[in-house]
């Protein structure tokens, strides 16, 4: 097992800070209690942000990856500055996010759009949608003789869940809707409230 530190000494990224804005606003608010997080149209991005957002909302940051030549299985776990302060110590343990998370999927989320619904359902939040795209997060960008662009994952690592599943064919989703219901945030609102109320009313940590 491996243990990788995450950082953060000058602003996080634009995506981050859009993503950390939005958290503030909605653990601040009393009318909010569900937060989706939409990567439908996620085809792929950092590992790194993937752990931030774990950490975040899961408090956990642990990424699995299994050798596809000689299969030696490794565990790698982030700590993350998760106040963004430039230091590691005990006030990081006091960012909490008091929501119920859910995550949205589609057939597009690819590579980290695909670990990063793998990780928050190993971690007992929700993913809605439909099925991810699959990827494993080591990419390699291809072209067909005619000047087709796309993307395969490669030899060298696939990714894996907690019981060390391939995760490289996509995963499904808790609850499967129909793509014409992603942004009725009045269903997605009414899922989310019955599925974390069955799961004793608890946010997941």
């Amino acid at each position: 097992m491996t243990t990788r530190s995450l950082q953060t000494t000058t602003l996080p990224s634009r995506e981050s800070l859009i993503l950390l804005d939005a958290l503030e606003k909605a653990n601040n608010d009393p009318e909010v209690k569900n937060f989706v997080i939409d990567i439908s149209t996620n085809g792929g991005g950092s590992v790194d942000i993937d752990m931030m957002i774990t950490s975040l909302l899961a408090n956990s940051s642990v990424l699995y990856t299994e050798n596809t030549m000689t299969r030696q299985r490794a565990k790698t776990t982030y700590v993350v500055d998760r106040n963004f302060d430039g230091k590691f110590d005990e006030r990081d343990r006091d960012v909490r996010y008091d929501l119920n998370v859910g995550v949205l999927t589609s057939g597009f989320s690819f590579s980290c759009g695909n670990l990063l619904p793998t990780q928050m359902k190993d971690l007992g939040l929700l993913v809605i949608g439909e099925r991810s795209g699959g990827g494993s997060c080591a990419i390699q960008q291809m072209v067909t003789a005619d000047g087709f662009d796309y993307r395969i994952s490669s030899f060298r690592a696939r990714l894996a869940d907690k019981n060390w599943d391939n995760i490289d064919g996509g995963i499904e989703p808790n609850i499967t809707i129909e793509h014409s219901k992603f942004y009725d945030i009045e269903y997605l609102d009414k899922l989310m409230e019955e599925w974390y109320a069955k799961r004793q009313g608890g946010s997941s940590y």
